[in-house]
């Protein structure tokens, strides 16, 4: 295996290398700074609302979250900013025009709950002077006023780009269980990171984690669902000084679960030139579909993720990409173990991205192909000069081991 990124040339599949590209080209730099951001804001639309199940023949089954933590590492002037605010625009649009909608719902709803308030008040003025006989009445219409009353509906919050550390550990420990997201362009957010050793922590258990909060039924954009969080963070160079003796970060699980790129190729950039208009296109129709995409209910209403299946050829091929990744942590690349231990589950999360991006209609229809897992572990072979790079980095000082 070759793990030098020097020579490679990262492939992508026929869409995704497309919307990639464009942007990148618009930019003017080089098909790697787009990875990260992208993953990202597809891990955001739809980390909670699917699953990728692989069914081994020895009767193990894995079911996968699609939350995916990325960092993009490339220097000041690099691009980083465009790029991110390219891939974010699309998103930010449909954000704010379910606002507006959001909006209108929740002054419908606080007029009608008004008009049950006053309603109510006026009962129980009539009850104050109503005889004993009467007060039952009064009390169940009381009750039934009640449960008129409308839950009022909450705006879309998806993620936080640049904010401050009270704000990252209230998306990291959101108790409503929005699809929650740190898309971050200046790298703010990796000082924030480690400056507190319980935030790995919590952001890993957010990445895995089953439940945050019951599940209500009258709230189908607030599901109690795991892999609820994900993050793209792009950082210079430079900042990673910021990692020195960090191990922490590394014991806790937070490095060893990210796809870190560090494009080696700029001073090669591409002219920036227009993308194509049905390259952009199809971006903009593929967020909307998933940010639009109906939640899934169980036989008691409570939101659970839809399943993404693996063909019988996919399977082959993650089972054998596991047990080449299982050799490498015990042997070559046993320095960065964790790391390759859980990359064949990263290789599941970034296929099945993948598989909703490229197919055609309903996600559901289309299996994941072999050619995906391909793909997919390719990008795994890819970053691992930069996780051992990482792993030195967050080591323990000589004195401290």
């Amino acid at each position: 295996m070759n793990t030098t990124n020097s020579v490679r040339v990262l492939r992508l599949p026929q869409h995704t290398d497309a919307i990639i590209r464009g942007v990148c080209n618009e930019v003017g730099v080089n098909l790697e700074m787009g990875i990260s951001p992208f993953l990202g804001i597809m891990s955001t639309l739809c980390q909670a609302k699917f699953e990728v199940q692989c069914e081994v023949r020895n009767g193990l089954s894995y079911h996968v979250p699609l939350s995916s933590f990325s960092f993009l590492i490339a220097d000041s002037g690099s691009g980083k900013g465009p790029v991110f605010k390219k891939f974010l625009t699309p998103l930010d649009e449909l954000i704010v025009a379910k606002n507006l909608e959001v909006k209108a719902d929740r002054d419908r709803v606080s007029i009608h709950n008004d008009i049950i308030d006053a309603k109510s008040k006026a009962l129980k003025k009539e009850a104050l002077k109503a005889k004993s006989c009467d007060l039952a009445e009064l009390q169940r219409e009381l009750v039934e006023l009640s449960r008129e009353r409308m839950t009022m509906p909450s705006y879309v919050d998806m993620y936080t780009n640049n904010g401050t550390e009270a704000g990252l550990r209230k998306l990291i420990a959101n108790q409503e269980g929005n699809r929650a997201a740190i898309l971050d362009s200046e790298g703010s957010s990796l000082k924030m990171l480690i400056s507190d050793p319980k935030l790995p922590s919590m952001l890993n258990q957010a990445y895995d984690r089953e439940t945050i909060s019951a599940a209500r039924k009258d709230s189908p954009d607030n599901p109690p669902l795991k892999g609820s969080v994900s993050m793209a963070v792009a950082m210079q160079p430079t900042k990673l000084s910021d990692l020195d003796g960090q191990n922490h970060i590394w014991d806790e699980g937070l490095l060893p679960r990210v796809l870190p790129f560090f494009p080696h190729r700029l001073n090669f950039a591409p002219q920036p030139e227009p993308m194509e208009a049905q390259v952009l296109s199809r971006y903009k129709e593929k967020l909307e579909q998933l940010f639009l995409y109906a939640w899934k209910r169980d036989n008691k209403g409570l939101c659970v993720p839809h399943t993404l299946r693996l063909s019988e050829e996919a399977i082959v091929s993650w089972v054998n990409e596991r047990q080449r990744l299982e050799r490498l942590a015990n042997t070559e690349l046993s320095d960065i173990k964790s790391w390759v231990m859980k990359a064949p589950m990263t290789i599941l999360r970034v296929a099945a991205i993948l598989h909703l991006y490229e197919c055609e209609g309903d996600p559901l229809d289309s299996e994941i192909t072999h050619e995906l897992i391909g793909y997919a572990a390719e990008m795994i072979d890819y970053v691992i000069p930069t996780v051992c790079k990482l792993r030195e980095k967050v080591a323990p000082a000589p004195e401290e081991i």
